[in-house]
């Protein structure tokens, strides 16, 4: 875990993941009702996303731990609605809703948009939510 005030200037903190899961994609850290949840998708076989929170943001951090999805998912967005439910938003248009520990989930997966395909720089292609899609880009040279 790394911490800045400017995100310039970089200070390491402690380590929250401490055990090897395989490896792990873009992780998303949160803060709700006093505690910390890094939620991390995995690369392996399956695909899969494990939660470890905290009290603080050093920790102790918890073993990580699988909320259920119905199948493995690329990434995740925690996202809290205006009644106070949470919600993890998965790859593909998906979002499952989480208990409210944030450790396990409550029914069944959603599809909620089709995202668009795009072909980006270099040939890679990839998935975007809608509306994106409309936003400015931003390329080499353009301001």
């Amino acid at each position: 875990m790394w911490h800045s005030r400017d995100l310039v200037n970089w200070q390491p903190r402690k380590a929250a993941l401490t055990k090897n899961i395989g490896s792990v994609w873009a992780v998303s850290l949160e803060k709700h009702d006093g505690q910390y949840f890094l939620y991390i998708p995995v690369k392996a076989k399956p695909n899969a996303i494990h939660v470890i929170w905290a009290d603080h943001i050093d920790g102790p951090w918890s073993d990580p731990m699988r909320p259920r999805a119905a199948r493995p998912y690329r990434s995740q967005r925690h996202a809290v609605g205006e009644d106070g439910s949470r919600w993890l938003f998965l790859s593909e248009g998906d979002r499952i809703r989480l208990a409210d520990d944030g450790l396990s989930t409550v029914g069944k997966v959603e599809h909620v948009y089709d995202p668009v395909a795009v072909s980006g720089h270099m040939g890679r292609r990839g998935l975007q939510s809608r509306g994106a899609e409309d936003r400015p880009s931003r390329r080499a040279g353009s301001t």
